[in-house]
């Protein structure tokens, strides 16, 4: 159906901007490079979610539901303790002067 295509392409299309534009901005320590695509990424998450939940019914919820537990677990796990990042980033490649980053 032409409702699972656009679904397909709107997943495949925060893979690419997630897993590759921001993750190798990340790497690369460019802060404004990074938050160019994570404007896209978040556009594209809300019109996942508002696909997901226009006419779906209740494969939307059984899906949907873990899938956004998922995606907390995911981001504690990736976000929960590292010792770089944004402020690194932003300081020309400063080590981060506190010991862990803790995202709650």
């Amino acid at each position: 159906s032409p409702r699972a295509l656009v679904l397909l392409m709107n997943c495949l299309a925060q893979g690419v901007d997630a897993g590759i534009l921001i993750q190798s901005n990340l790497y690369a320590g460019n802060m404004k490079g990074k938050q160019i695509f994570s404007l896209p990424f978040v556009i594209l998450f809300v019109g996942l979610a508002i696909n997901v939940g226009f006419g779906w019914g209740w494969i939307a919820l059984a899906l949907s539901f873990p899938g956004a537990i998922l995606i907390i677990l995911g981001q504690k796990t990736v976000f929960g303790a590292r010792k770089r990042g944004d402020y690194t980033m932003k300081n020309n490649g400063k080590a981060n002067p506190y010991g862990e980053v803790r995202v709650y």
